[in-house]
């Protein structure tokens, strides 16, 4: 299990070295000024068949430097490496069309609903839903965001004209 760093307790009349100081107190103030955070887009249209629940996928990581997302296996999911709570935000534009509901939402480990459910009435000339969601995650748990639609046929996510599919996930504590 990935362990999140932790302040070290120091004891009256010990001697510190640099390397106690560093792994007590710098580490830990590092880590929490600036958390594990993954910032994920989607530059490539997704088809979505109507009435079909569908996990969005993202093919380039803006950030992601506690390796949360990969852009070539399973590039739906979001992976938890360290325990506690994430600040999960997506957002989802479609293309124009003026038929059905768009809807999306959270889940984790691929079934669990967890949240974040957003559903509008389709738009003619756009349609985008967004939503942000706390999350409690173990190391291993996966995220991902699913897509809905009801027009009646295929539809696909708007990644360009009115922004891009995006998911960002950051720790925030314990």
């Amino acid at each position: 299990m990935t362990a999140v760093p932790v302040a070290r307790q120091f004891i009256a009349g010990e001697t510190e070295t640099d390397s106690y100081l560093n792994a007590g107190i710098r580490t830990p103030l590092l880590f929490t000024m600036g958390p594990p955070l993954c910032i994920a887009i989607q530059t490539s249209a997704q088809t979505f068949t109507t009435s079909t629940v569908t996990p969005i996928t993202f093919n380039v990581n803006v950030i992601d430097a506690t390796t949360m997302h990969s852009t070539s296996s399973n590039t739906s999911r979001f992976n938890a490496v360290y325990p506690g709570e994430y600040d999960v935000k997506y957002s989802l534009p479609w293309v124009a069309n003026g038929t059905g509901i768009r809807a999306a939402w959270i889940r984790v480990n691929g079934s669990l609903d967890a949240g974040g459910f957003v559903q509008v009435g389709a738009n003619a000339s756009d349609t985008s839903v967004a939503a942000a969601e706390t999350l409690y995650l173990q190391v291993g748990d996966y995220v991902e965001v699913c897509g809905y639609q009801t027009s009646g046929g295929n539809l696909n996510s708007d990644a360009g004209v009115h922004g891009a599919p995006r998911l960002s996930i950051r720790w925030v504590s314990l």
